[in-house]
């Protein structure tokens, strides 16, 4: 039923068969029941959903213990968990036919937002799931460490593999960046209108920390971004002039 609409054409514009120049589904099922009509058009919008879901799912033949196979599904996207995580880098390391599925789930969700990559790679994975990820593995501004993509073939081959046609490899790491920026820009502006609202009287710029005296180059850059993204004017800084130990 996928490929049939009652008017010929779905909601996004395209063609499909008929339903209404078919007997069996009208002279035979409605007549002239109105009520029938519109539990039929109910039916095809749910089965068009589920299809649509079902292209969001990785499913591989598994064994089974009697050397037969099986379907299971594996993952759902986007991914929700760390432990979702770490089990998709192990099967996309270990059985190609993941791999493959996995590129093909990279290259769709690039075609949904081809203008901004780094939104693609945050439509298949969650911001808790990469809570605790960066590029590099270590914090530029907390020194603290963190789990480094870079070691992970899910956020570097298969991206590569999957973006070659657009993007070179060097454009894909920026892109990876990008995400982990995006996520940790909402998590402190989530953090910043939960303050607003216990206390309405604060000013946006009273939560912004003080820099310490003496700190890397890259923790200076981190900290001017943060307190120039609060105000809605155009700031120049001496970077020369901060005290840092680089």
């Amino acid at each position: 039923m996928v490929n049939y609409a009652w008017n010929g054409m779905d909601n996004a514009g395209c063609e499909k068969k008929l339903l209404k120049d078919y007997d069996i589904f009208t002279t035979c099922m409605l007549g002239n029941n109105v009520m029938a009509r519109k539990v039929i058009k109910k039916k095809i919008t749910y089965i068009r959903k589920v299809t649509k879901n079902e292209d969001k799912k990785i499913k591989i033949a598994k064994p089974d213990s009697f050397g037969c196979t099986e379907q299971d599904e594996l993952f759902t996207f986007p991914i929700t968990t760390i432990k979702e995580v770490e089990r998709l880098e192990r099967a996309v390391t270990e059985n190609k036919t993941v791999r493959d599925q996995y590129e093909k789930r990279l290259r769709s969700s690039l075609d949904e937002t081809p203008s901004k990559p780094s939104f693609a790679i945050l439509n298949l994975f969650s911001d808790e799931a990469l809570a605790n990820f960066n590029y590099s593995g270590l914090c530029n501004y907390t020194g603290d460490k963190k789990k480094a993509m870079k070691n992970y073939q899910i956020f570097t081959t298969c991206i590569n593999n999957a973006w070659a046609s657009t993007y070179s490899e060097c454009e894909t790491i920026q892109f990876v960046r990008g995400a982990i920026i995006l996520i940790g820009n909402r998590k402190r502006m989530r953090t910043l209108k939960g303050k607003t609202k216990l206390n309405p009287a604060r000013k946006p710029g009273g939560d912004v920390r003080m820099m310490p005296l003496h700190c890397t180059r890259e923790q200076v850059h981190q900290y001017m971004y943060a307190l120039f993204s609060l105000f809605p004017i155009t700031i120049t800084y001496n970077l020369s002039l901060a005290k840092c130990c680089c």
